[in-house]
Formats: C-alpha cells, sequence, structure tokens
C-alpha cells in the first residue's frame, strides 16, 4: 500500500524477471528479501499500462484473526487461516469476547485456506472435550492421533463455510459439527 500497489493489481514481473516463468514459489522468493532492501514489482492494473513500483522490503505481520461481539452477546471470531499464531490469537479472541459477556460464539471460515494442524489441534483441544480431534496416517502404515483434554468450552458455537473453506477449516468446522458442539451452516 506504501509503494502505490492497490487490491486487484496482477503481478507480472520482479525485478524484470517474469512471473508466469517463476511460478508462485519463484515469485514469492523473489519478492521476499531483507527487511530494507528494495525489490521493483512490475504490475497490470485494470484500464492501465503496466507499470513498475520500487517497493521497500519490511517485515510485517498480517493478523490472523478478527473478532467483534455482535448483538445478544455473539462473540464473532473470523479466522482467516490456520498458520502461526492462529491459536494464540483465536484463543485470546475468545477468551476477551467471554469477558465482555459472549453467550455464545460464531467461528467465520470463509476463505479459509487452511495451515498448520498443530494450529488447528491446539484451537480444538481448547473448545472440545477430551478426545480424538485429528488422525493421521503415514504412506509407512504408522498412526499418529491428536487428542484433546478433559477441559472444553460449554457454550452454544456455529462456523460458518464457503467452498473456499480448505483443509484445516473444514477439518475444524467437522470436529466441531461430529463432536456436536457447534452448527455448521454456509456453501459445501
Amino acid at each position: 500500500e506504501k509503494a502505490g500497489l492497490l487490491a486487484g493489481d496482477i503481478l507480472t514481473a520482479v525485478n524484470g524477471d517474469d512471473c508466469a516463468e517463476l511460478g508462485i514459489d519463484g515469485t514469492r522468493d523473489r519478492v521476499r528479501g531483507e527487511e530494507g532492501t528494495v525489490v521493483f514489482l512490475t504490475v497490470k492494473r485494470e484500464g492501465e499500462e503496466e507499470g513498475t513500483l520500487s517497493v521497500t522490503r519490511a517485515y510485517f505481520e498480517v493478523p490472523v484473526v478478527a473478532y467483534q461481539m455482535l448483538e445478544d452477546s455473539i462473540g464473532y471470531i473470523a479466522i482467516e487461516n490456520f498458520d502461526n499464531r492462529c491459536a494464540d490469537e483465536t484463543i485470546a479472541a475468545i477468551e476477551d469476547l467471554l469477558a465482555q459477556g459472549a453467550t455464545a460464539l460464531l467461528f467465520d471460515v470463509r476463505n479459509n485456506p487452511g495451515g498448520y494442524k498443530t494450529e488447528l489441534c491446539e484451537v480444538l483441544d481448547y473448545l472440545l472435550p477430551e478426545g480424538p480431534l485429528f488422525r493421521s496416517e503415514y504412506y509407512d502404515g504408522t498412526t499418529q492421533v491428536d487428542e484433546s483434554g478433559p477441559e472444553c468450552l460449554e457454550i452454544p458455537m456455529g462456523v460458518l463455510v464457503n467452498s473456499e473453506s480448505y483443509s484445516a477449516a473444514e477439518f475444524f468446522a467437522a470436529a466441531l459439527r461430529e463432536y456436536e458442539a457447534a452448527f455448521v451452516a454456509g456453501e459445501k
């Protein structure tokens, strides 16, 4: 944003290297770099000619969770992904909403691309009663089962999903539904 990038801009080149040839991983690796260094991004903007922006690299964290109190004391928690910090941010949001008087929770995992099993299981462990959360079966025939501890959150809950809720977001909704801890609503 500081460099002039806008939502909807299409990245076509990084430092003159074509993004189509670099692929997703190559493009990401070229854009990322040491804080304080400059990268040149060529973008195509609707209705305009391609242009190149000079961007100074900087460290930033994008919040994984956003939350607010809705009417009727319903705590709303939008989980963007299950990447690093998801469990800490989600549990902190729940605790803050409960302290504000939430009597029910609504989790929104629409457009959530998933993330790490460890983050998923930590959130589910906080919410669900004792029992299996996630079973991993490996190619060598071994199995690992992540378990929930005995403590859980006993409050009405719901989960919003859509056709873009993937991976850990799907497991999150399914686990809450299977434990009959939450209703799930939205698109398949």
